[in-house]
């Protein structure tokens, strides 16, 4: 009998983490980590879509990436509508994403900063079960090489993303162009 790959369970989104009560929330929040589910925010959707019948206070429309964060749950981030009536300003664009998650979750510092964009790298990777993934040797080197000195300067600035790489070789340039005058 062939042996079979262990389960791995995603939730996308998990909304209604942001519309209960903190301990309601907390107790859910240990039994995804419990389980080991991975949970998949789509922000910018979210956002557009989630508390449209609602009367004020509007639910805010992204789960409580903070709090799953402080309790080790392995949260990752993506975009997956592309101009479609479920988010018709949709980009596909991971940097876009992580801005709206720094604003809408109140992820302001530094360390927010890099964790915003593990969720969208290492977390994901561990979300899918890719092995061999991260900058370390041996490693397949898939990648995006960013022009930006800092994760809070990728993020805040939606930086040039100038390489796209796959097995180690550049797939893709985005050279800027300056003209002098």
């Amino acid at each position: 009998m062939e042996a079979k790959a262990p389960l791995q369970v995603k939730l996308m989104a998990l909304l209604l983490l942001s519309a209960v009560d903190d301990d309601t929330a907390m107790r859910v929040i240990q039994k995804v980590k419990a389980a080991g589910i991975t949970i998949v925010t789509l922000p910018s959707a979210n956002l557009y879509l989630m508390g449209r019948s609602d009367c004020q206070p509007i639910r805010r429309g992204i789960t409580r990436v903070r709090e799953l964060l402080d309790n080790q749950v392995n949260i990752a981030y993506s975009s997956d509508n592309l101009r479609d009536p479920f988010r018709p300003f949709g980009n596909l664009d991971m940097l876009e994403e992580a801005l709206l998650i720094a604003q809408v979750a109140q992820m302001g510092r530094n360390i927010d900063f890099d964790n915003i964009l593990k969720m969208g790298t290492y977390n994901a990777a561990k979300g899918m079960g890719l092995v061999n993934y991260g900058l370390e040797v041996g490693n397949t080197a898939d990648l995006v090489l960013l022009d930006a000195p800092s994760p809070k300067d990728a993020i805040i600035s939606q930086a040039n993303k100038s390489y796209v790489m796959k097995k180690g070789k550049v797939v893709a340039k985005n050279i800027k162009n300056s003209l002098l005058i």
